[in-house]
């Protein structure tokens, strides 16, 4: 199964001879979703906590206490900010690394699309947390408590593209030009690329994004 409707891979794949090893590329990705995850769910953990908080108070008292409130603000920016620092660690080893994304993927041995793939699931998981929270927020606080963080929710909308985009890149021009993936190896890959775009859909819905294929 081939992803040319996707990506043009042609585009991509302007050889210029790529100079970092493949367990650099990977390594770093490893790293970065980890980093990405654990900041994220410590603040996910905060917001729902602070959430609870402000509904419970708005039930008992109808008063909203600044502290919750200065808490949700400041972890979805703790989201937002986490987003952006495992951006940046992509697009270093991948579209801003020297060579084309199609001629670092052509290197790939199964060990690397391995841990890639490990990546990937763990970069979704996180975003469809991601997702939950932002609907938990959306349903549970009142329209004058969500003006309050709307620039934060903003720029976490904002956020979720640049990072899925290099990464789904990086997903595809590995698929189609990694030689000899075993069979488990390659159906993973596929299967974590289809939950990659199947989740991006899923936001476009909630939160406006636009086409992974635009940006």
């Amino acid at each position: 199964m081939k992803f040319f409707n996707l990506i043009t891979l042609a585009a991509l794949a302007t050889a210029v001879p790529h100079v970092r090893r493949q367990d650099t590329i990977t390594g770093t990705i490893k790293n970065a979703a980890s980093a990405m995850a654990d900041d994220t769910m410590t603040a996910i953990t905060n917001i729902e906590n602070a959430v609870e908080a402000l509904k419970t108070t708005n039930t008992t008292t109808g008063a909203a206490p600044i502290q919750a409130q200065n808490a949700v603000k400041a972890n979805v920016q703790e989201i937002v900010d986490a987003l952006k620092a495992a951006t940046a660690e992509v697009n270093r080893v991948t579209t801003e690394a020297r060579g084309s994304v199609g001629a670092q993927a052509a290197g790939f041995q199964n060990a690397d699309v391995v841990q890639l793939t490990t990546s990937l699931k763990n970069v979704v998981n996180v975003i469809k947390e991601i997702a939950a929270t932002v609907g938990n927020i959306t349903e549970s606080l009142t329209p004058e408590l969500l003006s309050t963080i709307d620039a934060e929710l903003s720029a976490l909308k904002d956020s979720i593209n640049p990072l899925l985009r290099p990464l789904l890149l990086l997903g595809v021009a590995v698929r189609n030009t990694a030689n000899q993936l075993v069979g488990g190896v390659e159906k993973s890959l596929d299967s974590v690329i289809t939950n990659i775009i199947s989740t991006h859909g899923q936001l476009a819905k909630l939160l406006g994004l636009s086409s992974l294929r635009g940006i």
